[in-house]
């Protein structure tokens, strides 16, 4: 702060002078000083602002001290000026602090020591209001230039500051049109206001909060909205202040993606159940099979907490887990009599027909493997692949537990139908042998919870249709 120091003395006595360049020259050694005697040498210095500090004595034969602060403020408005006198009174020094001076110093011996410190005081106030002015200069030509909105409101919706892009995004032409409007005119919702508000109390931060706002035009545009709420000491809500992006395109975007994906969603369900009716028309008797297998499915899913899309992918898997029986001969699937090995052996290769069927789709769930293994079994003894245990896909087991259990409480052309209570016995007996545990514990619950109670009402495979 020190190095090059320019100072302007301005002071009739060259003997008082001196002795200021005396005190200050032994604290600022690199110090220059302007020393000022006239009115011509004092336009003249001041004239482009070329020093940090002036210091002035009050009367002088000229002028006074009053009117070289009045000038210099009014010249060079950042340079700070100490009146440094021994004629001044309380009533000029608090005039003088009035119209801007930094320091008053009163010129007798015992106050000489306090001229230093009183400069270097307000070169640092003047270095710290230069910083702070360049901060500011900085935020408004951010604030101004900046692509999305940025706004201040009072707790009561009343704009007090908004920049250009905010203007722009709400049908107007500049920011003073908005100003003192109310931020209710552009809501869509008044209700949505009182929702932010509410968050804003309770953590005074809220971050890409979507919005529906209503241009001066009267069009609806989507917002996101991040605000924060400025406080007092009591917790009351001073203002409030924001960044607001226009998000209309991404949203219809959103929108667009979301029918795409709602319609290629309704042709691929419809595509399974033209598969599942295919393979059901074949066989008047298993009617319904896949349907309330897939409805077992996802009970037993739902009830061992998997993910909805895992669940999701299991219930189209089970709704075609018997396509494969397309390839075996009518007769052989409806005929009351025992099959004899040949053609239980022909029957047996209906997951490994379904599969080859599958495997090629590209679809977002394992449905090709949840067909093939679906009559594996934990210790083996499944087919085709004999596997076990970890080998087999966690939708399999809960296939075969499904298919059991809608099988053995079904009519057959061969057998009559079992009591519901049989095909649990049957699944908890096997359970940790032929059937997973977890997925056996989970289809009991099903059960005990009157959630399987369908398959006596509906022999006819006719189940209710869930919203989800």
């Amino acid at each position: 702060m020190d190095k090059n120091l320019r100072i302007i003395l301005i002071d009739d006595n060259p003997d008082d002078r001196l002795l200021v360049e005396r005190i200050l020259k032994k604290e600022f050694p690199d110090l220059e000083i302007v020393h000022i005697k006239n009115a011509r040498e004092f336009e003249s210095n001041i004239q482009g602002c070329n020093f940090d500090l002036v210091i002035t004595d009050y009367r002088l034969r000229w002028t006074d001290g009053i009117e070289i602060l009045s000038i210099v403020k009014k010249m060079c408005p950042d340079k700070p000026v100490i009146m440094f006198t021994a004629t001044g009174t309380q009533e000029v020094a608090v005039q003088a602090m009035k119209l801007g001076l930094d320091d008053y110093v009163i010129k007798s011996p015992q106050h000489f020591k306090r001229l230093p410190p009183a400069i270097r005081s307000a070169l640092q106030k003047m270095k710290q209001k230069k910083a702070l002015r360049e901060a500011e200069d900085k935020y408004r030509k951010l604030f101004t230039n900046i692509p999305v909105g940025l706004y201040r409101t009072t707790p009561d919706g009343k704009i007090v500051d908004a920049n250009p892009a905010l203007a722009r995004l709400l049908g107007f032409e500049s920011p003073e049109e908005i100003l003192e409007t109310n931020v209710m005119e552009f809501f869509l919702r008044t209700e949505e206001r009182e929702k932010l508000l509410a968050m804003l109390k309770e953590k005074e931060v809220v971050t890409n909060y979507q919005i529906q706002l209503k241009t001066r035009t009267g069009e609806t545009i989507w917002v996101e909205d991040s605000v924060r709420a400025v406080v007092n000491e009591e917790g009351s809500i001073i203002y409030m202040e924001g960044i607001i992006t226009d998000i209309t395109a991404k949203k219809k975007a959103e929108e667009n993606t979301k029918r795409l994906l709602k319609q290629l969603e309704e042709n691929f369900e419809g595509i399974i159940h033209v598969l599942s009716e295919t393979v059901e028309g074949k066989d008047p008797y298993t009617a319904g099979h896949q349907k309330r297998v897939a409805h077992i499915c996802r009970e037993i899913a739902e009830e061992m907490g998997l993910p909805p899309d895992q669940i999701t992918g299991l219930y189209y898997g089970a709704l075609i887990h018997d396509l494969g029986k397309i390839s075996i001969p009518a007769e052989l699937l409806s005929r009351p009599a025992k099959l004899t090995p040949a053609e239980f052996n022909l029957i047996k290769d209906h997951p490994e027909a379904g599969y080859r069927i599958l495997k090629n789709i590209k679809f977002p769930w394992p449905i090709a493997e949840m067909v093939l293994q679906h009559h594996e079994r934990l210790d083996g003894s499944g087919y085709p692949g004999g596997l076990k245990g970890k080998s087999i896909t966690l939708e399999a087991k809960i296939l075969a537990v499904a298919d059991v259990v809608e099988a053995m409480s079904s009519h057959r052309p061969y057998r009559p139908a079992c009591k519901l209570e049989e095909a649990i016995e049957e699944i908890v007996k096997n359970k940790g042998i032929l059937y997973d545990p977890d997925v056996v514990d989970a289809c009991v619950l099903v059960y005990q919870n009157g959630k399987l109670n369908f398959l006596q009402k509906n022999k006819k495979g006719k189940i209710k249709k869930r919203d989800d």
